[in-house]
């Protein structure tokens, strides 16, 4: 599957289906255990979103290189900027998390302004998880282990240099796994 050219399909409400869908290319290309748990709870993050927040409408695509496995949701409406994502995981509060959860579990997360809207790349390294100071580099060191030819380059990277995985992180994906009165931490599709 290297190269992959991958998959694209409309948001809607269905998403046990789409769920299905990602789960199933995204084993395909390798991603087992906590990172392919990962990689679902932050999609249905960004599409949780879309439906709440950005129009109802948009698109979730997949595809790889030898590197990565990169999923972009893409809203219609356009109005999520990289100035939504929390520095710090939000308090005093059971909604708003989404955004931080995505900047914290993927080795790659990037808000970028394309044509349709609003795209939300997330991006996870096939295989083991890279370490933290590769993956939460520059967006360029990143995009440099890449085969670009398939998307365009992220414009903007919202990469901390200093973030980590740590407990506090799978702390809170496995409380959103366990309780789902957590509202966007609530894995639902």
């Amino acid at each position: 599957m290297t190269g992959d050219h991958g998959q694209h399909w409309p948001i809607d409400e269905d998403l046990s289906a789409l769920r299905d869908r990602l789960e199933y290319h995204a084993a395909r290309a390798g991603m087992r255990g906590e990172r392919l748990d990962d990689l679902l709870l932050v999609t249905n993050e960004a599409v949780i979103n879309i439906l709440e927040h950005g129009g109802g409408k948009g698109t979730l695509a997949i595809w790889q290189n030898e590197t990565y496995l990169t999923v972009d949701v893409t809203d219609t409406l356009g109005l999520l900027t990289i100035w939504h994502v929390p520095s710090e995981r939000p308090t005093g509060t059971v909604r708003g998390f989404g955004l931080w959860l995505m900047n914290q579990l993927c080795d790659e997360f990037t808000i970028d302004q394309v044509e349709e809207g609003s795209r939300v790349r997330l991006r996870m390294r096939i295989g083991s998880p890279a370490t933290r100071s590769g993956a939460s580099g520059s967006a360029d060191s990143a995009r440099d282990d890449l085969d670009t030819t398939d998307a365009p380059d992220p414009v903007r990277s919202v990469a901390d240099p200093v973030r980590s995985t740590a407990d506090s992180v799978r702390g809170a994906a496995d409380s959103a796994r366990d309780d789902p009165g957590q509202g966007e931490l609530q894995v639902s599709f």
